[in-house]
């Protein structure tokens, strides 16, 4: 049986949080398509608290999105642990810190990957709120900020500090993107730990996930950017592992079917807008024929009613 702590999950199945990406609805599709747990995109916990931004993230969850982890950012021990507990109190099932974005924005303000040169405040600042909440606390790490970060010790802290899991990028933070994940880091990591181990990194195909569960032994693999305009990823690798089958293509009909499933969840759910519907029509239509054609026409509808239109009749 899968657990992270109490939370019991049906397969080692994971959707990464991402940012701009990751709301409500997209989860809730991605679960239909298999995944066991998911995670909401990053949450500035400074913001929950001042105004800061001009438009905040507001979290958001329902039954069908469970269990869910709440991925914060931060550095601060003062905002870190009120808004952990608001986020429980609004029905987080755990509550998950980043310390492997390598975004400027985040390291100008000590948070995210840049918490990996700085062990001693990343071991506090879960230590604070695994005092805050009664529900599990996780983190996500890189393999380093750079080659110079010994990420056996940060994962050590991780642990020590109370974390009922960790998942490791297997890149560093300088990396960004870039280069190959590296499984040797997880698989030394998984060696290392008692804690549940979430591998991260070239998760693009369900042979992928298979390879590294085999070669590392994490426990769960979280499955990022291959996930957009395809949620597919999900219903394939499970059944990959389970029979070693590999699914066909999918057709353009059941990325139509997928990408109109995902739009009425967004209008059920308040996030029907123009830039989210144009954003997964693109996602949705690479790969397939037509689909430069499609996007290009897709770039000229001004208005939703419009590209709902064009979706529906010409898709691809």
């Amino acid at each position: 049986m899968l657990k992270i702590d109490n939370i019991r999950l049906k397969n080692p199945l994971v959707l990464a949080p991402m940012a701009g990406i990751t709301n409500l609805p997209f989860r809730i599709l991605a679960r239909r398509y298999g995944a066991s747990l998911a995670f909401t995109e990053m949450i500035d916990a400074d913001g929950m608290f001042y105004d800061i931004h001009r438009h905040k993230k507001e979290f958001r969850t329902n039954e069908e999105d469970n269990p869910i982890a709440a991925q914060l950012f931060g550095a601060r021990a003062g905002t870190l642990p009120k808004a952990a507990k608001i986020l429980e109190k609004n029905g987080a099932g755990m509550i998950d810190l980043n310390a492997g974005c390598p975004s400027f924005k985040l390291s100008r303000k000590n948070a995210g990957a840049k918490l990996l040169t700085q062990p001693r405040l990343l071991g506090e600042l879960i230590e604070t709120l695994v005092s805050a909440v009664n529900i599990p606390v996780t983190a996500k790490i890189r393999s380093g900020w750079d080659d110079s970060v010994n990420v056996l010790e940060i994962a050590h802290v991780v642990e020590d500090a109370g974390a009922s899991a960790v998942t490791i990028h297997a890149r560093t933070a300088k990396m960004r993107y870039s280069g190959n994940a590296d499984l040797s880091i997880i698989k030394s990591i998984k060696h290392e730990l008692k804690i549940p181990v979430i591998g991260n990194g070239d998760i693009n195909s369900p042979e992928r996930a298979k390879e590294m569960l085999d070669k590392t032994g994490c426990d769960l693999v979280m499955i990022g950017r291959a996930a957009l305009g395809n949620p597919f990823i999900f219903k394939d690798t499970l059944e990959f592992l389970e029979s070693g089958t590999v699914a066909p293509a999918h057709t353009k009909e059941e990325k139509q079917k997928a990408l109109l499933e995902l739009w009425e969840l967004c209008k059920e759910m308040g996030a029907a807008q123009l830039s989210e519907l144009r954003m997964h029509a693109c996602w949705f239509s690479k790969g397939q024929r037509g689909g430069r054609r499609f996007r290009e026409e897709v770039s000229t509808k001004k208005t939703i009613s419009e590209l709902e239109e064009l979706i529906k009749t010409n898709f691809c």
